[in-house]
């Protein structure tokens, strides 16, 4: 069989074709900021379990079906919109239904077929027109030539739809959107088919999978034939996934007991087993950067087909490695790949506990900074990971104050999806306050990544005790007084300061609860004259100050210089350029020079090596 792969279509799954050749990249340590990868959202109209979910042509997500928390089949139907992140109500199926399919169609609209009913297996058909929604569900007239469920349905290139399988005898049959009609295939399945596969290649033909047998078979249209592949499966699979990698890889994912996976190469028509996944899955959905996003009923995490030991080809997620993720397991769910950032909407389903869950979202992308908080001259290193292998990812910045976009660069990916850019900026002094908001969009995914920081907490030395005025030289004996600007989580910590003298000797510590970092020193009457120097440490984590522990390299280290006399104004050392007034004052504040412009521009005053004047800043 030399074909080459084009799209996975099976049934109520949603897949992708990608390239997959990168390695599992999970960070283990969510760093100082962190784009969110899971959103919580509001729960569906319906809480539902067993639905299926259709991307429409405008990105928008349909939901049809399933059972509610009665057990009761659900008739209405809703859509997601990705721009607004809700789901609202739409139009009612005039037969409530499971275990059916919703296939789009090349003009847009929806074809629902078969599944159960209350009655039993359904050979009804409704069509859905997003472009219509007060239409409703229209109902065909012509039914399908056999009542069917966990049947499969594809969408052919030139507009039909092949349903095959779902029923006692193996039979298919083609739908006609143009003429709304259902006709048999010429030929029958080789064996019947339920809970199978269905992946469409490039050529139009379609291999069915499984279904209760560990056989394929590959359906050609120019001749409606199904032939039986010689190649089987590891062993009978039913309620897999087939995904998609590359034109000769298609994985076959669990659906038996032991939940192994296989790997099929199409073009050589050889199945290689891969192993078991370690655990049961309730879905498994192929992400734009090649990896599979699995969740079951006590799990969530990525398998990685190209993992390389001794790292796992599956990695289950965390609360550390992935904040948020407990929400995600579940059982029932569909998990569907938006048209447009290429994030997974997690829809339904019920928890272990049986109780209905909400829709979430999971960004396969993220991007992190080396810290929450920056002081003004730090540099920013932003990483990344979870973008397609060697994709260039578009980076800006804006502040929250200007409203700029700043910092715009481009990057590189890495084989694994990753990157770090070092320094990707450094945080200026007008920078003081703000907060950043950092952006990255791959160029091949679009998938879009956010991640918020600001500066640091920011000392800051002051003349007065109302810390209006501030300064960085004092006279022996004045009182130097240290305030702090907050930002980001650097007010919710207990911090040390320690003031230390020209000779290295800490004179005077002290520690500040959250929020409260004030603190005086009086410089002795008597100096030394020299760089002073106060240290500012940061506690490692958000609390009060008992238990609290320090880094051992300050967070932040002031520096002012001590003299018996303060030169305000000064150019340099001893000199005051008289075309600008200038004030030399003793400890006590008192002016013992005011200098002030006289005769010539140039006249310029030496004060005597004894004043030891330093300069105000």
């Amino acid at each position: 069989m030399k074909i080459s792969p084009n799209a996975s279509n099976a049934g109520m799954r949603f897949f992708a074709v990608l390239t997959a050749s990168a390695t599992l990249a999970i960070a283990t340590l969510v760093s100082a900021s962190s784009s969110h990868q899971v959103e919580q959202l509001d729960s569906l109209v319906v809480p539902r379990t067993s639905h299926v979910a259709t991307a429409l042509s405008d990105g928008r997500i349909l939901i049809t079906g399933g059972r509610d928390s009665a057990g009761n089949l659900v008739a209405v139907s809703e859509i997601f919109d990705p721009e607004t992140q809700t789901s609202t109500s739409s139009a009612t199926l005039a037969t409530a239904r499971v275990d059916h399919t919703a296939t789009r169609l090349a003009d847009g609209r929806v074809l629902v077929a078969g599944g159960t009913g209350d009655s039993g297996p359904l050979s009804s058909a409704e069509i859905f027109d997003p472009a219509n929604p007060d239409a409703g569900f229209q109902v065909i007239p012509s039914t399908m030539t056999a009542a069917r469920a966990r049947h499969t349905a594809t969408l052919l290139s030139n507009g039909p739809v092949l349903i095959a399988g779902g029923e006692g005898t193996g039979t298919a049959e083609i739908f006609d959107p143009t003429t709304e009609l259902f006709s048999p295939t010429l030929w029958n399945l080789n064996m019947p088919r339920s809970g199978h596969t269905a992946t469409l290649f490039t050529d139009d033909s379609v291999l069915l999978a499984g279904g209760s047998t560990n056989s394929m078979e590959l359906f050609t249209p120019s001749d409606q034939r199904f032939t039986l592949e010689a190649a089987t499966m590891s062993g009978a699979r039913t309620g897999h996934w087939a995904l998609e990698l590359s034109d000769t890889r298609v994985l076959f994912f669990e659906g038996d007991t032991d939940n192994t996976i296989d790997e099929f190469n199409p073009v050589t028509d050889t199945i290689t087993p891969k192993g078991s996944l370690g655990t049961h899955a309730t879905s498994a959905t192929l992400l734009v950067n090649g990896k599979v996003f699995v969740l079951g009923s006590d799990v969530a995490g990525l398998y990685d087909a190209n993992a390389v030991p001794p790292t796992p080809p599956f990695i289950a997620f965390n609360e550390t490695s992935v904040p948020g993720s407990s929400i995600l397991p579940r059982n029932g769910q569909s998990a569907t790949e938006l048209p447009g950032d290429k994030k997974i909407l997690i829809s339904g389903g019920a928890d272990t506990n049986n109780l209905f869950m909400g829709m979430a979202l999971f960004n396969p992308a993220r991007i992190w900074t080396d810290r929450d908080d920056y002081y003004p001259d730090e540099p920013v290193i932003l990483s990344g990971s979870g973008w397609i292998a060697n994709e260039a990812v578009y980076l800006y910045a804006v502040d929250n104050e200007t409203q700029r976009w700043e910092y715009g660069t481009t990057i590189t990916a890495d084989a694994s999806g990753a990157f770090a850019v070092d320094p990707y900026f450094i945080v200026e002094l007008r920078h003081l306050g703000v907060q950043f908001h950092v952006t990255a969009v791959g160029a091949q995914s679009a998938m879009q990544a956010d991640v918020y920081f600001t500066d640091n907490v920011t000392g800051i030395l002051y003349e007065n005790s109302g810390r209006t005025i501030k300064r960085d030289a004092f006279a022996w004996g004045a009182t130097v007084y240290l305030g702090a600007a907050f930002n980001g989580q650097s007010g919710n910590r207990c911090y040390k300061v320690e003031w230390v003298n020209p000779s290295n000797v800490v004179v005077q510590t002290a520690q500040f609860e959250p929020n409260t970092l004030a603190d005086s020193f009086l410089v002795p009457s008597s100096g030394p004259s020299g760089i002073w120097q106060v240290k500012l440490y940061e506690a490692t984590a958000n609390g009060p100050c008992s238990g609290a522990t320090f880094p051992s390299t300050p967070t932040q280290t002031l520096t002012f210089d001590v003299a018996r006399a303060v030169v305000i104004g000064a150019l340099a050392d001893n000199y005051v350029d008289l075309k600008n007034p200038s004030t030399v004052q003793n400890a006590a504040g008192t002016t013992l020079i005011v200098a002030k412009k006289s005769g010539t521009d140039e006249q310029i005053n030496r004060l005597s090596p004894g004043a030891s004047p330093t300069l105000r800043r």
